[in-house]
């Protein structure tokens, strides 16, 4: 063969090589250009819990980390983090009682260093208890399929356990996920019935408050630490990490310009963080850590029209949170002197001691001065501190050692000698290599555990500016309403005031789904509503109704 013709076909080889190595290195992550989310009724009021299924076209087989933020250019009241498997993710999130009705904006963004990737975005109403609203249409329309609700009546008293068998026919196209709702129509209004469906298109590319070059990957969140004086912590300064929902120690190393990386582990909620950093062991104060964050971007267009009559929903939850106030005033006084059960914190302290034993001092410094042993306490000018004896060094320790108060971590000297002793119930020192270790860092100084009998204390504590927030990721898993909606029957007496009964959402099913649920209280006509994704990506509704009468 004429050595010109083998080279140029060796050329032509490896740029079809390098090509189809490039397409599915592309198709390997694959991201959405639409999101279809299903919520489970078709309008919300602030208080309200949203249950919610969506898809993404097209599809990544990948595991992917999203982000759900709710909100407009003020303000952001839902920020979470969701998984998504196949495209599919479920969960749910609460509008707070202090948003305002109004139209605002929600996204979705899959987390990722691609700079092409874009928030996929839609409008989300939050009505008021006053008004309802009349130029709102449904943002996406489905297509119709036939299903048989076998063993549903035509009506069913009160207080009625239902089961209903869904069934899917065989000629229909194999399906991908399934949601079903069923809703009061009567309270959210008979033409609402599309409006729980919101089509999330992309918007603008992503814009960040803070940004990292090379540094994002789809299973962390990225920070800066930073000095007071606004420069970057040196490199290579440890960030040890205290995660307090799961009393879980974590450190880390920053990079150039203090940037750090902290990995989503697969059960990783949100997190209040207590955190202290460190350069070549010696502790550096007054440091501050940002993390990484994309701003929502703006779709909602302008507030809907207000229509002149009432909004049904809204009224019927106005009453609905009347009477049920009412009963949880009666309820607490049928509790009324029976002591509450609180468990102890199980903790292992090198010193505990127990303070019941004493009678109450004046003040903490007495406390620690008196019946503390391995602790130091002196008054220095306005200020006191207190110095732990550690056991390995035998010698007292430099700084202040951390609280942990009744679950909290802070590093607030000023709150805990506030304290009442009167109030004290249980004082531990961690002094030795062996309780210490765990912690790292956090207990170069040593740890003072403290409990107290202070109600909701955890809640109150003032947080210094070494704690943040961190959002988590909320697990994939099946959601149904009878884990969450479904109302107790011990306690008759107790008005059931669910206008929906029933949310299911899954990944898959085998063409069967049993609809499973118990009627409340509410008398009227209910539809159910049923959302199936098929093998082509196309959404398809179908719907019965029955009616719940009076006993």
């Amino acid at each position: 063969m004429n050595p010109l013709i083998s080279r140029i076909l060796i050329l032509v080889f490896l740029i079809t090589s390098v090509t189809l190595d490039s397409h599915a290195r592309q198709s390997n992550r694959l991201y959405p250009i639409e999101i279809i989310m299903v919520c489970h009724q078709p309008t919300y009021i602030p208080g309200d819990t949203v249950y919610f299924s969506v898809h993404a076209r097209p599809a990544n087989a990948k595991r992917q980390i999203v982000m759900l933020k709710v909100g407009n250019a003020d303000t952001v009241f839902v920020y979470k983090r969701i998984i998504q498997h196949s495209g599919r993710a479920t969960g749910y999130f609460t509008i707070p009682k202090s948003v305002k009705a109004d139209t605002y904006t929600i996204g979705m963004f899959v987390e990722s260093a691609d700079p092409d990737i874009q928030w996929l975005s839609g409008e989300f109403v939050v009505h008021d208890k006053k008004h309802t609203y009349t130029d709102q249409s449904p943002g996406f329309k489905p297509e119709g399929i036939t299903l048989d609700f076998k063993g549903l009546d035509s009506s069913y008293s009160t207080r009625n356990h239902v089961a209903v068998d869904m069934i899917i026919p065989p000629e229909a196209p194999q399906i991908k996920s399934v949601a079903v709702a069923i809703w009061n129509k009567e309270i959210f209004g008979r033409e609402h019935n599309e409006r729980n469906i919101i089509q999330l298109l992309p918007h603008s590319e992503p814009v960040r408050k803070v940004y990292i070059d090379k540094q994002a990957d789809a299973c962390y969140f990225q920070g800066r630490a930073l000095l007071s004086s606004g420069k970057p912590v040196p490199p290579a300064s440890t960030i040890t990490f205290y995660l307090h929902q799961n009393d879980f120690i974590y450190s880390i190393n920053t990079t150039a310009e203090g940037y750090f990386t902290f990995p989503l582990f697969k059960d990783f909620d949100s997190e209040e963080i207590f955190y202290t950093i460190t350069h070549n062991g010696t502790l550096l104060n007054e440091t501050n850590v940002s993390l990484i964050d994309y701003l929502l971007p703006v779709t909602a267009q302008a507030k809907a029209a207000i229509a002149s009559d009432d909004d049904s929903y809204g009224k019927y939850m106005y009453e609905r949170e009347i009477i049920l106030d009412s009963y949880k005033h009666y309820l607490a006084k049928q509790m009324r002197g029976k002591p509450a059960h609180r468990e102890e914190t199980d903790w292992s302290a090198d010193v505990d001691v127990k303070m019941e034993k004493y009678e109450p001092f004046k003040s903490m410094a007495e406390v620690f001065i008196n019946v503390v042993p391995m602790v130091r306490y002196k008054k220095e000018k306005a200020d006191g501190n207190l110095r732990v004896f550690l056991q390995k060094e035998a010698m007292l320790a430099t700084e202040n050692p951390l609280f942990i108060v009744d679950g909290i971590m802070t590093n607030n000297i000023d709150y805990v000698m506030s304290l009442n002793p009167a109030l004290l119930k249980r004082i531990g020192v961690l002094r030795s290599e062996r309780s210490l270790v765990r912690y790292g860092d956090l207990g170069a100084h040593g740890i003072v555990l403290i409990n107290t009998s202070i109600p909701d204390h955890a809640g109150i504590i003032p947080r210094t500016s070494q704690t943040f927030f961190a959002t988590g990721i909320s697990p994939f898993r099946t959601t149904r309403s009878t884990r969450f909606l479904q109302f107790s029957d011990y306690e008759k007496r107790i008005p059931d005031l669910r206008p929906v009964l029933f949310w299911h959402s899954a990944s898959h099913t085998d063409g069967n789904l049993m609809l499973d649920f118990v009627t409340s209280d509410d008398v009227g006509e209910y539809i159910i509503q049923a959302y199936v994704i098929d093998i082509n990506d196309i959404l398809h509704v179908a719907s019965a109704t029955f009616q719940v009468v009076p006993d």
